[in-house]
């Protein structure tokens, strides 16, 4: 039972005919009466959603692993009823069985009813970018009232054969909700498990090949939306007795199978290189074509959780998972004598120092990492939305574990500024007193390839309309503008940068025998300071890193003669730095220069006072301000 999602997601569901790996004996009854003395015990209920009771049996007999899980939950109001009152049971569908023992509600009066097996429900879990057949089994309990309790007692079996993986688990001792009763009991007499307990609340005892832990009254995580909450998720943790490199072997043992069968990929890289010179176009070439020809299959079926198809298979198919991907491309790149080495990757961890046994349970990905003219770079190939040069946005900063002989878990680096944005404005007054404006948006890195990822599958003129809102919504709701993706979204383009065009028109309102005063907002500057407030209560805030620059080139000749160029304005600060800088352009027009940059950093809870503080100081700078006396003898009289 998983309450620790925080989105609700629609899903296309199955019903339950033709899933052999659940069944539903119902053959339990004594988790039901645990609940009704509960509810003897506790006749007000409680204040707030609760976790009666979590109690887990886990046996581990060579390959079979059994997990018991039982639980007993509190419902206080309708609210959560409505919220929670679908059960979810996560389990692989290829090395996992379930058996639902009990299923059922009890009512404020004390009434019973039970689940009816006919009415289960089934989706996929997230299957893009994973090791596993993931599946989830729905309950809609039925009988659910507020003041009453859900009861779900059941079993998943693992076959570690399958699975590919040496055991481990982390059991959590918290969740989203306080918890009154924590039980686990771990069983294992035929292998030597390790453990950690990270809960304070929690007390272990180890006997002869069995391990018991409980804890009482465990408040609920607190977490901030910025939180990767599985760094903070604390519990016992299980594994075999393996090392990081030992772990690495195992996994890297599993990853050659792709090399055993290739004969086709020399033929393919000479196809993808010829007329090529430059050796970083090469990689360019062989990393778009993975990362664009090969189509992207969740493949992790039985024998494949880990073990990727052979190169041969890949290329024939046109299709594959990360770890299939890859692998074509460390073999492409073999051939063009670049040096590779695979990398684990859990896109849901940044805290190295939380993963605290050894497991390849934590990770949920694989990527390429590679030397390249002093540079180190980790390509992956199911991004097509990045420049090999580029870290995708989505594994900056993430846990990774190389597969190399002297390994441990690590980060993937996170550039210092992976939000870079360069515009342009050229803002043109006209004889009416009205506004012409061309403004060119660069985007880079990370940050293009962001943007080509909203705009990917819309046609030419989707696009437009979803640059014009963009336009309209940061920086004037007008209707008289158009927008058009310049560059970046072609696969002949440079994919280092994605290059917007927007034109706007504005009616007459300045008066043109005055002088001229004229102030503007940077917008884009502003949207982006305007977001960055932190408002965090729990946890440091690691920001990515930002690093704008604007130009305003301004044309006033139409009535106004050419400005003197405002001061130079510059803050600089620990937590970032703003320059302005004017100029007189040889044309007479007026360039005003903007530069903001955030460098990647972790802003602690005591220190986000002043980070504002210094954002409200960036937003006072901001504005552009044009002063222009009349002149008779304008360019334009």
């Amino acid at each position: 039972m998983n309450r620790i999602m925080f989105a609700l997601l629609c899903v296309w569901l199955m019903p339950a005919n033709g899933w052999a790996s659940v069944v539903f004996p119902m053959d339990s009854d004594a988790l039901i009466a645990r609940a009704k003395l509960d509810q003897q015990e506790q006749v007000a209920g409680y204040d707030e959603v609760t976790n009666v009771l979590r109690r887990i049996v886990v046996d581990v007999d060579g390959n079979k692993v059994t997990r018991r899980i039982q639980a007993l939950w509190f419902y206080p109001d309708t609210s959560s009823v409505e919220e929670y009152g679908t059960e979810s049971i996560y389990f692989d569908d290829v090395s996992e069985s379930v058996r639902v023992h009990t299923a059922a509600t009890l009512s404020p009066d004390g009434t019973v009813s039970q689940f009816d097996p006919a009415n289960a429900q089934y989706g996929d879990s997230d299957q893009y970018n994973t090791f596993s057949n993931g599946r989830v089994l729905y309950l809609a309990l039925p009988g659910m009232q507020a003041n009453g309790y859900t009861v779900l007692d059941y079993e998943i079996t693992s076959d570690l054969k399958l699975t590919e993986t040496p055991f481990a688990d982390h059991i959590r001792a918290e969740s989203l909700f306080p918890l009154r009763q924590f039980e686990l009991i771990v069983r294992a007499p035929t292998v030597t498990l390790n453990w950690d307990n990270s809960h304070p609340a929690v007390y272990c005892e180890s006997l002869a090949h069995e391990t018991r832990c409980s804890g009482q009254d465990i408040p609920a995580l607190q977490f901030d939306s910025t939180t990767y909450w599985r760094d903070k998720l604390r519990g016992v943790s299980f594994a075999v007795n393996l090392d990081w490199s030992e772990l690495a072997a195992h996994a890297l043992t599993l990853y050659q199978n792709a090399f055993t069968e290739q004969s086709e990929v020399e033929s393919l890289y000479q196809r993808l290189v010829d007329g090529i010179d430059s050796k970083a176009q090469r990689i360019e070439a062989l990393f778009r074509f993975v990362a664009e020809d090969i189509r992207y299959v969740s493949l992790s079926t039985e024998g494949h959780t880990h073990t990727p198809h052979t190169n041969d298979s890949v290329i024939r198919n046109r299709y594959g998972d990360c770890k299939d991907k890859t692998a074509l491309l460390q073999a492409l790149l073999a051939l063009e004598g670049v040096e590779a080495t695979p990398v684990l990757v859990s896109t849901n961890r940044t805290d190295p120092d939380r993963l605290v046994l050894p497991s390849l349970n934590y990770f949920n990905h694989i990527v390429l990492c590679l030397a390249y003219q002093g540079q180190r770079y980790c390509l992956d190939p199911t991004d097509s939305t990045v420049h090999w040069q580029s870290t995708s946005n989505w594994i900056q900063g993430k846990v990774a574990l190389p597969l190399t002989s002297t390994t441990k878990p690590e980060q993937i680096p996170a550039e210092k500024h992976r939000w870079t944005m360069d515009i342009l404005s050229e803002l043109v007054f006209t004889e009416a007193g009205g506004l012409h404006e061309v403004q060119t948006r660069t985007y880079s890195d990370a940050f293009a390839a962001y943007m080509r990822e909203q705009l990917r599958g819309s046609d030419t003129d989707e696009q437009q309309q979803m640059l014009v809102r963009q336009y309209q919504q940061v920086v004037a709701d007008t209707d008289n503008v158009s927008a058009m993706a310049l560059a970046g979204t072609q696969r002949e383009d440079d994919y280092r940068q994605l290059q917007v065009r927007t034109e706007a028109n504005y009616s007459a309102f300045a008066t043109t025998d005055n002088h001229l005063r004229y102030t503007e907002d940077d917008a884009w500057l502003v949207d982006d300071l305007q977001s960055s407030y932190l408002d965090n209560e729990y946890d440091a805030v690691t920001l990515d890193g930002v690093r704008y620059r604007s130009r305003y080139n301004v044309d006033v000749t139409a009535h106004w003669r050419v400005m003197s160029p405002a001061p130079t304005v510059e803050l600089v600060h620990r937590f970032g730095s703003f320059k302005r800088v004017s100029k007189i352009l040889n044309d007479g027009r007026l360039s005003i220069e903007t530069i903001l940059e955030i460098p990647h950093q972790t802003i602690g809870l005591t220190e986000q006072d002043e980070f504002n503080q210094l954002l409200d100081r960036f937003l006072a700078l901001q504005t552009i301000r044009i002063e222009a006396p009349f002149s008779a003898d304008s360019a334009n009289p």
